[in-house]
């Protein structure tokens, strides 16, 4: 099999086929597969390879966990290990900060790689306890370390693609590391849970957890081009408090309370966070901000009042109550964070990436949202199986919920930008066969309602589950 870069046929359908597999700029990052031209049938077809620097990948990736519970008197302890490696099994850059320097200093050749990645591995201790401190209250703490391996996509890159985009073209996207260490998390948590009578129990916990060795990009401006990397560069914090009120059942009724409070905050969201930063060749954030699932609040509350068989009055009455059941389910939390971008330049453009930033880093947040579910249903006895029919309904009060909103105005449904002086000025000079600037302006608001920016609307459902 001939690699692509071997194909030189200017003009011929091959050339052409290849261009357009390539996207019509470059190679395109591919491995485990190769495009073959068949000249009989005069198209490429796609073979599997398994062979050379772009053949399939094939990582080593191994985990052992030992646990241990001992329980004693007034006293549980529950201890673990877990043991992780990852090898990536493929071939690397001796070194990235230096990437040609192997080699030819003006090209990325041969010299440049080496076909042993380095293999990682990790241990995570891990240990619980709980303890009575009165007949009523109960302490318990936790500490472990835990270990996240990071996604495969973000470890390989196809040989040529690589090859390309250093010594021909500059700046591409970011490419893929094969040394990548697992992010590490070390988590701590206390909480104490209290029975009050023989029907309420109130368990307050806080905790503590560090991440480091996030994903995230790193940019080497260097020769011949520049390019960017993913690597393990970031970490985040998350702190909070839950407090957890649960009662049994009583004259019918149950019901289960959690309220949550948390912070979470680091250098970077996600691997791509810093990705705009490092292409546009700015100081990349080192300074904790709010990570983009940063919500302060959170909270449940589920009422569930229920019949049983044979708490109910006789007669046609008893029948209709027997096994019948209605549940509520409220809840509720905060809005998450973004970043206040100017509205003078339009987000569907591709000028729109390029937006002023108008506050710190997520430094504004979403709107609160509250829902509220019914649930009603009632069991009826066929034979020797239990029938449930129900009626589900989602929002109940069909509420806006709020998944999240545009930079550049704060709301979910509008970007802002047809308010902006710019914003005018292009509806000012709308000029379009066929479309009028009241019809610009109502495409352009049906276009800002992203339907991914709400939560569902009221729905209403029904179903039949069959027990036995």
């Amino acid at each position: 099999m001939r690699p692509v870069g071997m194909y030189n046929f200017i003009g011929s359908p091959e050339q052409q086929q290849l261009a357009s597999f390539n996207g019509g700029t470059g190679l395109a990052n591919y491995y485990g597969y190769a495009p073959v031209f068949d000249p009989e049938v005069g198209y490429l077809k796609i073979q599997e390879n398994d062979e050379g620097r772009d053949g399939a990948k094939n990582p080593i990736i191994a985990a052992l966990y030992l646990q241990d519970k001992i329980e004693f008197k007034d006293f549980t302890l529950n201890v673990g290990v877990r043991w992780d490696y990852l090898d990536a099994n493929s071939w690397r850059v001796r070194d990235l900060s230096a990437i040609t320097s192997f080699g030819n200093p003006n090209v990325l050749d041969d010299a440049d790689f080496t076909d042993e990645s380095e293999p990682t591995s990790a241990f995570s201790p891990r240990i619980g306890l709980s303890f009575p401190v009165t007949n009523n209250t109960v302490f318990h703490a936790q500490y472990g370390k835990f270990i996240q391996l990071p996604s495969l996509e973000f470890l390989y890159n196809g040989y040529q693609n690589l090859s390309y985009w250093v010594n021909s073209a500059g700046f591409s996207g970011s490419f893929g590391n094969p040394n990548l260490s697992p992010e590490k998390t070390t988590s701590y948590e206390i909480g104490i849970k209290q029975q009050v009578g023989s029907s309420l129990s109130l368990d307050v916990t806080a905790y503590y957890k560090e991440t480091e060795d996030l994903i995230g990009i790193k940019k080497y401006p260097q020769l011949p081009n520049q390019i960017q990397v993913f690597e393990n560069q970031d970490y985040g914090t998350l702190r909070g408090v839950d407090l957890s009120i649960d009662m049994r059942r009583i004259s019918r009724l149950s019901a289960n309370i959690a309220l949550g409070i948390a912070f979470a905050s680091g250098t970077g969201s996600d691997p791509n966070s810093a990705s705009t930063a490092a292409w546009l060749g700015e100081r990349q954030p080192k300074l904790t901000s709010p990570l983009d699932y940063d919500q302060r609040w959170t909270g449940v509350v589920n009422l569930d009042y229920r019949f049983g068989k044979t708490d109910v009055p006789k007669g046609f009455m008893g029948d209709v109550l027997s096994q019948f059941g209605l549940n509520l389910l409220y809840t509720f939390n905060s809005g998450r964070p973004y970043s206040i971008k100017s509205n003078n330049l339009d987000p569907f453009s591709s000028t729109g990436v390029g937006a002023s930033l108008l506050s710190p880093i997520n430094g504004a947040y979403a709107p609160w949202n509250n829902r509220l579910d019914l649930k009603i249903d009632k069991t009826f006895p066929i034979w020797k199986l239990d029938l449930n029919a129900y009626v589900y309904i989602i929002n109940l009060l069909n509420s806006e919920l709020v998944n999240d909103v545009w930079e550049s105005s704060g709301q979910p449904g509008t970007t802002g930008y047809l308010n902006s002086e710019s914003g005018k000025a292009t509806i000012a000079s709308f000029n379009r066969t066929g479309v009028s600037p009241e019809e610009y302006i109502r495409r352009y608001e049906l276009r800002s309602k992203a339907v991914a920016n709400y939560g569902p609307p009221r729905e209403v459902r029904f179903g039949l589950r069959m027990n036995f």
